[in-house]
C-alpha cells in the first residue's frame, strides 16, 4: 500500500480553506486517510509533497462537457484538475467509449452522461451542434418509452436531458419525461438559453437547468420558484458567450435581442435568489462553437465570480455543489474516507480565482497525473 501526504498545506475542504494541515491519502485504494495539524513524524509515508505556499482543493467537476469520444480529452480534462465530468449530449457510441476509457485507464476522470436528449423534432438544437443525438417525444404517451430506452447497457444514461425551448415539446409531454424520469430514479436536466425555457422547466419539475437565457432577463418570481424548488442551473458561461456572435450572425425566428450582457445577469440574479449555482462549459471541439476541453472550467469560474458570484461560491461551483446535486457523495471535499480527487495550486484562490490555473499536482483516485504542468502558469 503506497501512502502520500501532502504537508503544511491550507485545505480548501469543499466549504471553505483551513489552516495548514497534512493530509495522508492512499494511492491504493485512492482514500483520504488522514487530515492532521501539527508536526507529524512521516518515516512511514511514501512521498512527502511540501504544501508551503500553495492551496490543496478537491478535483474540479466539470458539470456540462459535450466532448464526443477521443482518445485524448479525458488525460486533457485531468491535466487541468477535473476529476469528474458529466457528459449532456454525446451520442450512444461516443458515452460508450468514454466510458469504457474511463474505467480502464487509472487516474482518469470519472464519466456520466445523459446520452441523447429528449426533443420534438430530429433537428432540434442542430444550429449549435449538428452531430447531437436526439429523440423525438411528442406526446405524454411516449415519455416513459423514451426514458426506459436509455436505461440499461454500456451507453445507458446516468440521468435523462430534455430541451425546454421553444418551439419545442409542449407542457404536458414535458411533465411527462420528468415523471418518468424520476419513476426510474433519475434526474431530469432541462436544456435551455431561452428565459421562456426557464420557466418551462420550472413548472414542469425539472431538478436541473443547463446553459443561461441570454434573450432577456429571468424574471424575479422565476429565480426564486426555481430556489425554493431546489433546482440548480449550470450556467456554462462559456458556451453563451460563444454562442451570442454566432446566433446573431444567423439571426432567424425573431432571435435578435440576444447578449452576454443577459447571461451575467441571469446569473447574479439566480445566484442572489439562492438558486445552486453548478460550473459547466460545455466544453467540446465538434460543434459550431467550438470551447477548449478543460481549461475552460478555469474560465468559467473566472466568469462567474464576474457575473458576481464570490470566489468561495465559484470554487464551490466546481466542486461540492456538483456532487450534491448530482448524489456523489464520495467527492467534491477533502475529508476523511472521501475519494482522493485533489489539485495542489500556487497561491489562493479565494483570493485570486485565477490561482485554480497555477497547477502543482494532480491526484484522482489517489494516482498522480502525468502532464499536469502541461497547464499554462
Amino acid at each position: 500500500m503506497v501512502i502520500h501526504t501532502i504537508s503544511n498545506v491550507p485545505v480548501f475542504n469543499g466549504r471553505k480553506v483551513n489552516a495548514a494541515v497534512n493530509v495522508t491519502f492512499r494511492a491504493s485504494p485512492g482514500d483520504i486517510i488522514s487530515i492532521e495539524a501539527g508536526a507529524r513524524d512521516f518515516d512511514s509515508i511514501d512521498t512527502v509533497i511540501d504544501g508551503r505556499g500553495c492551496t490543496l482543493l478537491p478535483a474540479f467537476i466539470d458539470a456540462n462537457v459535450d466532448t464526443a469520444a477521443t482518445h485524448t480529452d479525458l488525460p486533457i480534462f485531468a491535466s487541468y484538475g477535473i476529476g469528474t465530468v458529466f457528459d449532456m449530449s454525446s451520442t450512444k457510441a461516443d458515452i460508450q467509449a468514454m466510458r469504457a476509457e474511463s474505467i480502464a485507464e487509472v487516474g482518469l476522470p470519472t464519466y456520466l452522461a445523459s446520452g441523447p436528449i429528449a426533443t420534438s423534432q430530429a433537428t432540434d438544437g442542430a444550429q449549435i451542434h449538428p452531430d447531437r443525438e436526439t429523440g423525438v417525444v411528442q406526446v405524454p404517451a411516449g415519455a416513459e418509452t423514451w426514458v426506459t430506452s436509455l436505461l440499461d447497457g454500456p451507453t445507458k444514461s446516468d440521468y435523462i436531458k430534455v430541451l425546454v425551448d421553444l418551439p419545442g415539446i409542449d407542457g404536458p409531454t414535458l411533465i411527462a419525461l420528468v415523471h418518468a424520469a424520476h419513476r426510474h430514479g433519475k434526474l431530469a436536466v432541462a436544456h435551455s438559453f431561452q428565459k421562456v425555457g426557464y420557466s418551462r422547466a420550472l413548472q414542469a419539475g425539472f431538478d436541473v437547468i443547463t446553459l443561461v437565457p441570454i434573450d432577456g432577463f429571468i424574471e424575479t418570481e422565476v429565480a426564486e420558484g426555481l430556489a425554493a424548488r431546489n433546482i440548480a442551473c449550470i450556467p456554462t458561461l462559456c458556451m453563451a458567450r460563444a454562442m451570442v456572435p454566432l446566433l446573431l450572425r444567423e439571426a432567424s425566428d425573431g432571435v435578435e435581442d440576444i447578449s452576454f450582457d443577459y447571461a451575467l445577469a441571469n446569473v447574479k440574479k439566480l445566484y442572489d435568489a439562492g438558486v445552486r449555482i453548478c460550473a459547466g462549459t460545455e466544453a467540446n471541439q465538434i460543434s459550431h462553437v467550438p470551447i477548449p476541453i478543460g481549461e475552460s472550467l478555469h474560465e468559467e469560474m473566472e466568469l462567474l465570480v464576474r457575473a458576481g458570484l464570490s470566489n468561495l461560491d465559484a470554487l464551490r461551483a466546481a466542486t461540492i455543489i456538483p456532487t450534491m446535486v448530482f448524489g456523489m457523495g464520495d467527492r467534491g471535499e477533502i475529508s476523511l474516507g472521501r475519494r482522493a480527487d485533489m489539485v495542489l495550486v500556487e497561491g489562493d484562490p479565494l483570493q485570486d480565482i485565477t490561482a485554480t490555473r497555477k497547477i502543482r499536482k494532480v491526484w484522482i483516485g489517489g494516482v498522480e497525473i502525468d502532464g499536469w504542468d502541461a497547464v499554462p502558469v
